[in-house]
């Protein structure tokens, strides 16, 4: 029998609207900014894990619309990037 432990794991976002990210033995998500230049989302996660769960992350633009189907997801945070264009991160769990 292995025994599983608790994890944190990076995920790379892209700079776009809406995507899925998929993590084996989710926990919740911890955080999202920019570290190095890229977008990132960090997750405590279970290790071993062989159930995924996939994760619906919208990034929103300062002064672009709000699409109808982001009511849905619960607001995250906001990041500012590099290159000053500001991110409102919205996630929604077990996305379709």
């Amino acid at each position: 029998m292995s025994e599983t432990t608790r994890v944190i794991h990076k995920y790379a976002l892209r700079r776009e609207g809406y995507q899925v990210v998929e993590v084996a033995g989710y926990l919740n998500v911890l955080d999202v900014q920019v570290q190095r230049g890229e977008l990132v989302m960090w997750c405590a996660r279970f290790s071993p894990a062989t159930e995924v769960t996939r994760i619906g992350v919208s990034l929103i633009g300062t002064g672009h619309p709000i699409p109808e189907n982001v009511s849905a997801r619960r607001y995250f945070r906001t990041v500012q990037d590099l290159h000053e264009l500001v991110w409102h991160v919205f996630i929604a769990e077990g996305a379709a």
